[in-house]
């Protein structure tokens, strides 16, 4: 199987894409990994996850995995999801 993350974790059915959005997108923010995190925040808001959402989620992960983490993720969000 050549890509096994979308054609069978994506797609078990014992977590929701939405579910799976909000796990991966506070993984990418606390892991820091800048340069993946533009693409999960489109995929979670394509999966139903809120701009609100994101942002409380963000919010969520400073006090676990630090500020500077957060602040850089927030200023990502910022540029990536625009009002």
């Amino acid at each position: 199987m050549e890509d096994p993350l979308y054609s069978e974790v994506w797609a078990d059915p014992a977590l929701s894409p939405r579910d799976r959005s909000i796990a991966t997108v506070a993984a990418v923010v606390a892991l820091y990994r800048p340069e993946e995190l533009p693409a999960q925040l489109r995929r979670a808001v394509d999966n139903g996850v809120t701009r609100a959402e994101l942002g409380a989620l963000i919010t969520q992960i400073a006090f676990y995995a630090g500020f500077p983490a957060a602040i850089s993720a927030s200023a990502i969000a910022a540029r990536t999801l625009p009002d």
